[in-house]
């Protein structure tokens, strides 16, 4: 990666969050497991900036199993800043989701909008809405194993 270049703002949805911790009986839940964690390790070193969210942290707070909860919070810990969520950001999630987002996934892209480059997720039916609703503007939408494929290999 060019160092003259600024640093990659990548913001994680829960689903990405959670994948490690998924069966990984399937290829699929695998590979993207290994994108996720090689992902997280280019924010330990450096390579990419991790901004989070009040609304990841609330989903994960939401985790009904305590292991896996402590253990997803502690991985949040690592990210290096966390959108606080306003009227601002609850305005435009609402405007996201009136597109056909769900939610939840409106609020994270609302938040991802704000502050990130890229929003990444394990969710195809937010990767192919995003795509073809240009939402959230001005930043990609991509699965781990596409992003870790153009940016960090």
């Amino acid at each position: 990666m060019n160092t003259d270049s600024p640093i990659t703002r990548i913001y994680l949805d829960a689903c990405c969050i959670n994948r490690p911790f998924d069966d990984q009986s399937q290829a699929r839940i695998r590979l993207e497991s290994e994108a996720i964690e090689h992902v997280l390790r280019a924010v330990e070193e450096g390579v990419v900036a991790w901004v989070s969210s009040e609304a990841v942290l609330f989903e994960v707070s939401k985790c009904p199993d305590a292991s896996r909860r402590e253990a997803l919070l502690a991985i949040c810990g690592k990210a290096g800043s966390v959108v606080r969520v306003d009227e601002t950001l609850v305005h435009r999630a609402k405007e996201i989701q009136a597109k056909g987002f769900q939610a939840l996934d409106s609020l994270h892209l609302a938040c991802a909008e704000a502050a990130a480059d890229v929003f990444l997720t394990t969710d195809d039916r937010i990767v192919s809405a995003a795509r073809r609703l240009g939402i959230p503007a001005g930043i990609r939408v991509q699965n781990p194993v596409q992003f870790i494929e153009e940016v960090l290999i």
